[in-house]
């Protein structure tokens, strides 16, 4: 899977998250499918993800600050 399919498919992965819940990007994909993206990759998925959010290119998601483990956190809107 390419970065934009990556990009894409946690996009519409958001739209399966409820309305008024908290996630991280990780949560949007299967844990193995997530694992297998090296560590540099998913640093620049992450921000790409939130440039996109903060950007309002991905609708009804909106920016919340970190989450413990230092993950971008974000609210459904």
């Amino acid at each position: 899977m390419n970065y934009k399919e990556l990009l894409d498919k946690a996009e519409a992965q958001t739209k399966r998250v409820k309305t008024g819940c908290t996630f991280v990007l990780k949560e949007l994909f299967k844990p193995t499918e997530w694992n297998e993206i090296e560590k540099g990759d998913r640093l620049s998925l992450g921000r790409s993800f939130k440039k996109l959010v903060l950007n309002n290119k991905i609708k009804n998601v909106e920016y919340v600050g970190k989450a413990e483990n230092n993950s971008a956190m974000y609210i459904k809107k």
